[in-house]
């Protein structure tokens, strides 16, 4: 008789604890579309612990009309070690990145500029620019600086 009461008793907390556990988790939401514009032809500069990015905006291919001004660009940000410099191949691991409000340039045209300190070391930068509701576009190809 004590079995059939435990027994129950622990069914009884697993029906009473299973709603909990299951059900609703949120509402259903699409994702946040990507955005499409893409810097190209990338000229970097770094002075003064500041970096100042320019380059040419861009659509995918296949794309017609009027490109938009960008509002900014996040930009990712890799460090190593002169002592463990990676392959050239290598895949890059961004640690952080920095969303940057864009200067006030012409359509087609951006520049961008973020303190950073220049450190002794290997430093990668790729580039996405946002759109004008802050969705980032693809990735730029990637800008390496060597600081001896």
């Amino acid at each position: 008789m004590k079995r059939y009461r435990g027994a129950l008793l622990i069914l009884g907390i697993v029906v009473f604890l299973s709603p909990i556990a299951c059900g609703k988790k949120g509402p259903p939401f699409l994702p946040k579309k990507s955005g499409e514009l893409k810097a190209e032809a990338l000229k970097a500069d770094w002075a003064n612990d500041t970096v100042v990015i320019e380059g040419r905006v861009v659509r995918p291919r296949g794309r017609e009309g009027e490109l938009p001004k960008a509002p900014g660009c996040r930009v990712y940000h890799a460090y190593y070690p002169l002592e463990a410099q990676p392959c050239e191949d290598c895949p890059i691991q961004y640690e952080s990145f920095k969303d940057v409000e864009g200067a006030s340039l012409p359509p087609g045209e951006f520049r961008c500029r973020f303190p950073q300190r220049k450190t002794r070391g290997i430093h990668f930068f790729q580039v996405r620019l946002l759109g004008p509701e802050k969705e980032s576009g693809p990735p730029s190809t990637r800008m390496k600086f060597v600081v001896k």
